[in-house]
């Protein structure tokens, strides 16, 4: 990213996460961990590893984070997934025998602006659909002309927790505000800690030496 010439700088950017006008900063970071100590915290928080847990039914493993800002205005983006068709990667489920959730993939969005209004830009979710067994009828590109959508409105320091099949996205910033918020995604660990000594991670060394207390959840355990 160090190249002047690199097509991010030269404006090919979504219209929903351009540049920063006033700081230069860009639109979304992924991997967010690898460059910042500023979210260990969320790692480490011990309310949010308990309910990801329990929506995974087993140990979890956090497969993903990342920040984005939008800068206003700007479009939502569209709403996306769904309990139909299912998505091996991306399910809801509860296992009514067993009396727990087993679902595959659940996020954390920690809110770090003000999304108490609907001009604001607040998460947009489409109720049950988590459990739909037929697709959206409705405008899928904007969640305000979509009749089943609604806005979860948050104040910064909230956090909007989910099922990843639920349907969801983002309302329009139709004002000159900035959007910020960072995403957690949680998913089960991959197999039985059967092999404890070998785990594994997509993080690198300075993440696992920072969170060696967690590595719990930045690992994934070996398997046979």
């Amino acid at each position: 990213m160090k190249d002047p010439e690199h097509p991010f700088w030269q404006g090919d950017q979504r219209a929903d996460r351009r540049l920063n006008p006033k700081t230069g900063g860009v639109g979304r970071v992924d991997h967010a961990l690898c460059g910042t100590d500023k979210f260990d915290l969320i790692v480490r928080d011990p309310v949010l590893k308990a309910i990801h847990t329990t929506f995974a039914g087993g140990p979890v493993s956090i497969s993903a984070s990342y920040f984005i800002e939008k800068i206003g205005p700007c479009p939502g983006g569209g709403l996306h997934n769904g309990g139909y068709p299912v998505d091996r990667d991306i399910y809801y489920a509860y296992d009514h025998t067993n009396q727990r959730f087993a679902c595959s993939s659940t996020k954390s969005v920690v809110i770090l602006s003000d999304m108490s209004k609907v001009e604001n830009g607040p998460f947009a979710a489409i109720p049950g659909s988590h459990k739909a067994n037929f697709s959206c009828p409705y405008d899928m590109g904007d969640a305000s002309k979509n009749r089943m959508a609604v806005p979860v409105l948050a104040a910064p320091g909230d956090v909007v927790i989910f099922s990843e099949s639920m349907t969801h996205n983002a309302y329009s910033v139709s004002n000159d505000s900035t959007r910020r918020s960072i995403f957690f995604n949680y998913m089960p660990s991959i197999g039985r800690n059967n092999l404890p000594f070998q785990r594994m991670s997509i993080y690198p060394d300075h993440v696992l030496e920072r969170l060696d207390d967690q590595l719990d959840l930045i690992t994934s355990p070996g398997y046979i």
